[in-house]
């Protein structure tokens, strides 16, 4: 379905931009859709949180930061050789330690690694950038290990020791 194009808007009024996105929202052919943002386009209007209108949870902003921070760890987890859970933590640890001593001072200021970074220090900086990463491989391990399979990315079914 190809959507109609609109010329680009150079106004920067708060309001004049919500009234243009009221307009828009209604040539959006999809009745629920369209009550949907509207019901969140109305409560902007009047100033209030929008989430509430459409059926949204407030945003705990550190437990985002945190699961952000879990997925790029067990994304790392996932690189590591070692064949078992505490193995590729303990492995991890390591990269961890090299990463907070030597690389993440050099890059903290950067808004992306540099090209040609590894995919593994990659994932560290990304980790990095939404908060402190774990020290210990038992740490990591609750990350990556007993909650979650570091190797097929889906949940563990038992515990390791």
């Amino acid at each position: 379905m190809s959507r109609p194009r609109m010329p680009p808007r150079v106004d920067t009024d708060p309001i004049a931009l919500l009234e243009a996105a009221i307009e828009a929202v209604e040539a959006v052919p999809d009745d629920a859709l369209r009550q949907w943002l509207c019901a969140g386009l109305q409560a902007l209007g009047e100033g209030a949180d929008p989430r509430p209108a459409l059926g949204l949870a407030p945003v705990d902003r550190c437990r985002l930061r945190r699961a952000a921070r879990d997925r790029w760890l067990r994304h790392a987890c996932r690189l590591m050789k070692e064949l078992s859970d505490w193995g590729r933590c303990c492995e991890l640890e390591g990269e961890v330690g090299r990463f907070e001593a030597i690389i993440w001072p050099r890059w903290r200021e950067r808004p992306d690694p540099p090209e040609g970074a590894s995919e593994l220090r990659t994932a560290l900086f990304r980790a990095r950038q939404h908060g402190e990463l774990p020290s210990t491989a038992r740490q990591l391990r609750n990350i990556c290990g007993e909650q979650h399979d570091c190797v097929t990315g889906r949940g563990a079914a038992s515990a390791h020791t």
